[in-house]
């Protein structure tokens, strides 16, 4: 996931400075402690660009300066960070995990010192973060019936294979998006079916600690449910369709017909985002 040198989504400001106090004290209120790890260089160049989305947060981040940053305990996030240049090394309390444009870290809130990392002064990183209440409803949507465990996935991603090879294509095609004025994720269905996929993506393709539980829901799918299914976004095409909504019976919405697995598996094996892709293409 390797880049140029300009920082990304200069359009979409958050937080610019140069000086270190007005850096940490900024921080201090997003409840993440930040400290300076070289103390000869004190001339950073901070870059917090972004964009909010309805329960996930897209952004570039980089400091200009060897730091140290570590979030608060009380924050409840799932964070996923991509170096796009340099390197920053993950900090579990004796583990670490060492990332670069190859290898990007999974941050779950279950962990001891979750969220906190070292950065070289050259690293610069594309990040999103999950509000952990719409991460756990995706779950228990997909599984089907009630969570009751805290979910926890496996820190390290590839870059180079699989699921966090398709991660970094499909963010970075967002990012490229949200740069221009015109961008389709301003649209709120698209916006939906974009926190859909990544979401979705996440649960299904890498792993955590609820995940045998989902192999187990594979199982194959009645035809009546995927009519309901079918029937529910053919009437409700100029709404943002999720999975959790395709599953609920549009006579008794509370009553859901299926887990999200297997409807998601009978419109497409395998397919990350079928729902939203059949949906979509109705749409347009």
């Amino acid at each position: 996931m390797r880049l140029g040198t300009s920082p990304l989504l200069e359009g979409r400001r958050i937080f610019h400075s140069r000086d270190v106090d007005e850096t940490r004290a900024w921080l201090r209120s997003k409840e993440i402690q930040f400290d300076l790890l070289d103390r000869k260089n004190v001339g950073p160049d901070v870059r917090v660009n972004g964009v909010y989305l309805p329960n996930m947060y897209v952004g570039y981040l980089q400091y200009g300066v060897q730091a140290a940053v570590r979030a608060a305990p009380t924050r409840k996030d799932f964070w996923i960070h991509l170096p796009v240049r340099g390197s920053l090394t993950a900090e579990f309390g004796s583990d670490n995990i060492f990332c670069n444009t190859r290898r990007a870290v999974i941050m779950s809130p279950t962990r001891h010192n979750y969220n906190s990392m070292r950065l070289d002064a050259g690293c610069a990183r594309v990040h999103i973060y999950f509000h952990q209440d719409a991460l756990l409803r995706q779950l228990t949507a997909l599984l089907g019936e009630p969570m009751d465990q805290p979910i926890e996935f496996e820190p390290a991603l590839a870059l180079t294979s699989s699921y966090g090879r398709t991660l970094a294509s499909y963010l970075l095609a967002a990012v490229a998006d949200l740069e221009r004025p015109d961008a389709m994720l301003h649209n709120p269905i698209m916006m939906t079916m974009f926190e859909q996929f990544i979401t979705t993506g996440l649960l299904l393709s890498h792993p955590h600690t609820c995940s045998e539980r989902l192999r187990q829901r594979e199982k194959p799918i009645s035809p009546r449910d995927v009519k309901r299914a079918i029937d529910y976004m053919e009437s409700n095409l100029d709404a943002p369709i999720t999975f959790q909504t395709s599953c609920k019976s549009p006579a008794s919405p509370a009553a859901p017909c299926s887990s999200i697995s297997r409807i998601a598996g009978a419109f497409r094996p395998c397919a990350i985002c079928a729902m939203p892709a059949f949906s979509g293409r109705e749409k347009y």
